[in-house]
């Protein structure tokens, strides 16, 4: 397949035929437009680091995350210019479960980062 193409069904098949995905989608869809180191999306999603490898590997490749190296280090986000950037989007705010993003949502809501107010709801939705 293409990079960043083929066909829809073929797309949602594979990003639905795993529970690392959605951990992974979850959380990066919590952060639009951030990115992250691969450890740290280990860390957040509970995930080791084979699953994590695979599925980013499997987003790149259906054009839903991007990977991005600087300076001998990657990092991986959203890739906020995929046809499936909104639906998913949508999809994930629907099933998000705060305690995959708790520790780093905490984090960002604590410097007051005005970029990340949106998500401030999410915090306490197991209160």
């Amino acid at each position: 397949m293409e990079k960043g193409g083929g066909d829809p069904q073929e797309v949602l098949h594979k990003l639905f035929g795993s529970i690392s995905r959605a951990r992974i989608l979850r959380f990066l869809y919590a952060f639009p437009g951030q990115n992250f180191y691969q450890r740290e999306i280990m860390y957040e999603t509970g995930l080791s680091l084979r699953p994590v490898q695979r599925e980013l590997n499997n987003l790149i490749k259906l054009g839903i995350i991007k990977k991005q190296v600087t300076r001998n280090r990657v990092y991986y986000g959203i890739n906020l210019d995929s046809p499936f950037f909104n639906p998913l989007g949508a999809i994930c705010r629907l099933v998000v479960d705060s305690s995959v993003i708790s520790p780093i949502l905490t984090s960002f809501l604590s410097q007051n980062r005005s970029d990340l107010n949106v998500l401030n709801g999410l915090s306490h939705l197991n209160a």
